[in-house]
């Protein structure tokens, strides 16, 4: 009967500490998803207005590529890891 009643808690302990990865997994894609919403956000709202300044300037170089193009890369390796590495967490977890 102790036998069974320490399987038992093991169990219920494996799957707290599943649900708590889970949860912890829950709440860092929120994180990411909420972060990189607010950074492309500005980085539309700039590039737009630099692209106003740029028109207004000097329209016969638009200059403001340069800016669009920078910053988007950053944008879009900053996704690209998050993606990655959660993939490389899900098959670890798994396995």
């Amino acid at each position: 009967m102790e036998a069974i009643n320490r399987t038992e808690s093991s169990r219920k302990e494996t799957f707290a500490t599943e649900e708590s990865s889970a949860t912890r997994a829950t709440a860092k894609r929120r994180r990411f998803a909420h972060g990189f919403a607010r950074q492309l956000i500005v980085w539309a709202v700039t590039c737009s207005f630099l692209a106003v300044v740029n028109w207004q300037t000097s329209p016969h170089y638009w200059w403001v590529l340069w800016v669009i193009a920078g910053w988007g890369l950053q944008l879009l390796l900053m996704l690209a890891f998050y993606l990655f590495d959660c993939d490389e967490e899900e098959t670890s977890r798994h396995d």
